[in-house]
């Protein structure tokens, strides 16, 4: 996939050399949404449309920087700017990188949390066909964290490996999502936060898996504010299990992609085929509570058009099937065979990246 391009920048003096990476990506994206209440596009920053024509909430900008100290050592930050929270200015990356050997990476710091396939690039929508990453199968609520991360790479035979574990914590203050769905604000403290990602590739054909274990702590911004009907804040252990498949099968390129947390199921599945700028998709997804209130579904269709080597324009058309609770008019459903969420998404918009 083509990703960030950047532009090189030399600065030396009489005692040290540093190359200096700088590059960015954006996107400028707008929704109506069409016979329902509202839709919520990204659940970690709580990207949502009521029923009016929106320009922000899933538009964003970022830029990253590398500074490449010597064959072995550099240092990598990335800031973001999202118009779902305001537009303020988020560092999500500041991490340091050393090839302890050819094959043996070592990186500390700030880093993205590699829960998914697209972790570490869903921010850069020119990375991907559809216009967002289905937000059924990518709700978990933490995006980044704190910590060590050693990744091993070699091959076996004709099988290109890569296996990385890492370790840390992260503290999000407030838990936009989480705060959203248990109606008072709270901050969350990831501690004892480890994981594994393990990584084939034969040919056209990657599977990726993915293990992440935590412990959480839950402090309530306000007590007085929270609601009588939601369980107090405390302290939990939770597990996440993902494994994905991508098969590059040109001009056909197939995805599909599952996972399991404490509380949920969720799946994706695409399939795109391409014709020199043009590139097609249908895509469904799918998440399931382990509990009788909420399930829900998208099922979608789209195009891409890559006006040139840095710029894409995209058209995409969204069913959102919701068969349980309705956090927009407060309908419960099935339980009481209320109004339920269904709406119908048409958004377009222009990736890019510099």
């Amino acid at each position: 996939m083509r990703f960030l391009a950047g532009t090189l920048l030399f600065v030396s003096s009489s005692t040290f050399a540093i190359d200096l990476n700088v590059s960015g990506f954006g996107s400028i994206i707008g929704t109506q949404v069409t016979g329902g209440d509202g839709y919520v596009a990204h659940y970690p920053s709580m990207a949502s449309y009521d029923d009016s024509f929106n320009m922000i909430e899933e538009s964003r900008l970022g830029v990253q920087s590398s500074a490449v100290f010597d064959e072995k050592t550099s240092v990598t930050l990335q800031f973001t700017s999202r118009g779902s929270l305001d537009w303020g200015t988020n560092l999500e990356w500041f991490y340091l990188t050393y090839d302890v050997k050819p094959d043996l990476k070592l990186q500390a710091g700030r880093m993205r949390l590699p829960a998914y396939l697209y972790s570490d690039f869903m921010d850069v929508g020119f990375a991907y066909t559809f216009i967002r990453v289905p937000g059924d199968a990518y709700s978990v609520d933490a995006v980044n964290y704190n910590g060590l991360s050693l990744t091993y790479s070699t091959q076996l035979g004709t099988i290109d490996t890569s296996l990385q574990l890492y370790a840390g914590g992260e503290t999000t203050d407030p838990n936009t999502l989480m705060s959203y769905i248990r109606a008072f604000e709270h901050r969350r403290d990831y501690t004892d936060l480890y994981g594994a990602v393990l990584n084939f590739t034969y040919g056209p054909a990657t599977l990726r898996t993915t293990y992440l274990s935590s412990h959480i702590e839950e402090t309530a911004l306000d007590p007085a504010s929270v609601p009588g009907f939601v369980n107090p804040p405390g302290e939990f252990d939770i597990a996440f299990y993902d494994v994905a498949l991508l098969l590059d099968l040109a001009p056909f390129n197939i995805v599909a992609e599952y996972n399991e947390y404490e509380y949920y199921t969720s799946w994706l599945g695409s399939v795109s085929y391409n014709t020199g700028k043009w590139t097609f998709h249908a895509t469904a997804s799918d998440f399931e509570l382990n509990e009788a209130w909420e399930s829900h579904s998208t099922y979608g269709m789209g195009l891409r058009y890559d006006i040139n080597s840095n710029v894409a324009f995209k058209l995409q058309v969204d069913k959102f099937d919701d068969t349980g609770y309705n956090p927009f008019s407060l309908a419960p459903n099935p339980i009481c065979h209320c109004a339920d969420g269904d709406v119908t998404v048409i958004s377009s918009g222009v990736d890019f990246v510099f």
